[in-house]
């Protein structure tokens, strides 16, 4: 295993290079069920407003085993240039087998901007290749823009729980470098008629590269993400138990969309972090969103920004939810989601 990170977390320090010799914006992408997943067509939308603003393409990294065939995807959501690194070793995801061959390949092309989903794998990926790179991350980002005078990469993330906003940039060190959250921006439409080249590149990694595992728990998946759902069914800390979600699951479920939670719920164990929608973590824009038992907070309003339709339904008339929301019930949820269940399971027998 190479230390090369711990060296520099015990007092190296961030590689200053040339910034006139990196060019180009990467995507570094997911796969979910055989397509590029959601956070990565985000990303690859932002990428090409960004390149077209500093003049450069958009490059997607496909790295893993069979995945070429995402090759097309990716260009007709806006890349230039996919480079595959494909090899049997890379079907499972394992920190130390994916960094080597992305550190290599970052350093050979030298990419000016490096971003990828702030998910459950980018949150483990980005930091170790950053440290590796010898260069900066900002994580965790909310808006993307670029200083086009600098050339600068300027990421906009919360802090203080989702309650301030603050923007950051690393001006020495390349490439520049950042994860944002799912669902903070639109994937623009496919245009099947673009043209892009595609790249393979030779890996070199070994069984000995392997020292460990990351493997998401399946049960703590859902099963729509809560990014694609159309419709939204979300508790809050007013749901009081994790037993309370199993109700809205059903009504999810019937109204074809999947399940969510707020903060407050997931810091309680009532649901897993896959399902909370927050500024820090799950950014969403269903045609639809059912908040149960949730105040409205800001960090929840910023995550729930882009709804088309938001019914909240809360026993406390003064919650804030109900400012944001185009209909509001006011009662106690036990009461009226069984009455909405009811209904909408007899709106489907006629």
């Amino acid at each position: 295993m190479d230390l090369d990170y711990l060296q520099a977390l015990m007092g190296g320090t961030l590689a200053e290079t040339p910034a006139d010799s990196y060019r180009d914006i990467w995507v570094i992408a997911e796969t979910r069920q055989s397509r590029l997943a959601q956070v990565t067509r985000e990303l690859l939308g932002r990428a090409r407003e960004l390149a077209d603003l500093l003049g450069v393409h958009v490059a997607t990294v496909l790295i893993g085993h069979n995945t070429s065939g995402l090759a097309g995807e990716a260009v007709a959501h806006g890349s230039d240039v996919v480079y595959i690194l494909d090899d049997a070793l890379l079907a499972d995801y394992r920190t130390e087998t994916y960094v080597k061959p992305l550190a290599s390949l970052i350093e050979e092309k030298k990419p000016e901007i490096v971003i990828m989903g702030a998910t459950a794998r980018g949150r483990d990926l980005a930091p170790r290749l950053a440290t590796r790179l010898k260069t900066g991350l900002i994580s965790e980002c909310v808006a993307l823009d670029v200083d086009e005078t600098e050339r600068l990469l300027l990421g906009t993330r919360p802090t203080y729980g989702g309650m301030l906003l603050t923007t950051v940039a690393c001006p020495k060190a390349r490439p520049q470098m950042a994860t944002a959250l799912p669902g903070c921006f639109h994937a623009l439409p496919p245009d099947h008629n673009r043209e892009g080249t595609v790249e393979d590149i030779a890996v070199s990694v070994t069984e000995a590269d392997i020292v460990g595992r990351f493997e998401p728990t399946q049960a703590a998946q859902p099963k729509m993400s809560v990014t694609d759902a159309p419709v939204i069914v979300a508790g809050g800390r007013g749901i009081a138990g994790s037993e309370g979600f199993t109700q809205l699951e059903e009504l999810a479920m019937l109204l074809g969309g999947t399940v969510a939670a707020s903060h407050s719920a997931v810091e309680f164990g009532w649901a897993p972090r896959e399902h909370m929608v927050d500024i820090t973590a799950n950014h969403v824009h269903p045609d639809l969103y059912i908040a149960v038992g949730i105040s409205g907070a800001f960090p929840h309003r910023m995550a729930t920004r882009g709804t088309r339709c938001l019914v909240a339904i809360n026993t406390d008339a003064r919650a804030p939810i109900f400012r944001q929301a185009d209909y509001g019930i006011i009662g106690d949820w036990r009461e009226v989601i069984p009455e909405l269940i009811h209904a909408v399971k007899e709106a489907k027998t006629q």
